[in-house]
């Protein structure tokens, strides 16, 4: 299973009250709010299927907000890529040698583990914040 999927809002407004969050129809929080506070909400674990959030929420001032969105799980699998070896890498170099694992954990069962070597690659280097 992945791990780390959230739910993220922010509420706004000037006279904060409540807000409600559901995931199918179940209530999962109902909670005072603060505004511009950002909301976290963990979706790990989920099966496979299709999920209906909804968020509700309303201000002192009685004005009401409803966000409704659904999103898809579609697989209970983990992958991920570990680099064993780059050699000699340069900016839109071309014929390294790039190795690495492709590592898939699935639920319940043990890690498969597939080695690679890959040649003529190309090289993008890209900066993050």
């Amino acid at each position: 299973m992945t791990y780390g999927n959230l739910l993220k809002f922010e509420i706004f407004s000037d006279y904060p009250d409540y807000f409600t969050y559901s995931l199918n129809g179940t209530l999962i929080d109902t909670s005072v709010y603060e505004s511009e506070k950002t909301y976290n909400y963990s979706l790990d674990g989920l099966d496979i299927g299709d999920y209906e959030i909804e968020v509700w929420a309303i201000g002192k001032d009685k004005k009401v907000c409803t966000v409704n969105s659904v999103f898809s799980v579609y697989s209970l699998s983990n992958t991920s890529i570990e680099i064993l070896k780059l050699e000699d890498y340069n900016l839109n170099s071309t014929k390294n040698l790039l190795m690495f694992n492709k590592i898939n954990t699935y639920a319940k069962t043990n890690k498969s583990f597939n080695s690679y070597s890959i040649m003529n690659y190309k090289v993008k280097i890209t900066e993050h914040d």
